[in-house]
């Protein structure tokens, strides 16, 4: 077993990966302030929480292929900061 040299670390036989599962990504987005301001990617809160169970299954895919591979797609680098990557997924 390696040490990572962090006290934080788990050892290698306490860590799994995490799986988002489709209802965990529904609940948290029905879970989010309605009373928020609309965020970067444009869409309010209000919106997001009655469609949950529409994006829920795309967003927990996405999330879990990205986190498998630990990267994100070059192009979404730049999107963030400009606020558009909600906008591309979603489309």
């Amino acid at each position: 077993m390696q040490e990572c040299g962090h006290s934080g670390c788990l050892p290698e036989q306490h860590t799994a990966p995490f799986v988002l599962k489709a209802k965990q990504a529904e609940a948290a987005l029905k879970q989010l302030d309605q009373n928020k301001a609309t965020g970067p990617d444009g869409f309010h809160p209000a919106i997001l929480g009655p469609i949950a169970y529409i994006l829920a299954g795309a967003l927990a895919q996405l999330f879990n292929r990205f986190r498998a591979s630990a990267t994100l797609p070059a192009e979404w680098t730049t999107m963030v900061g400009q606020g558009r990557l909600h906008r591309t997924i979603v489309q």
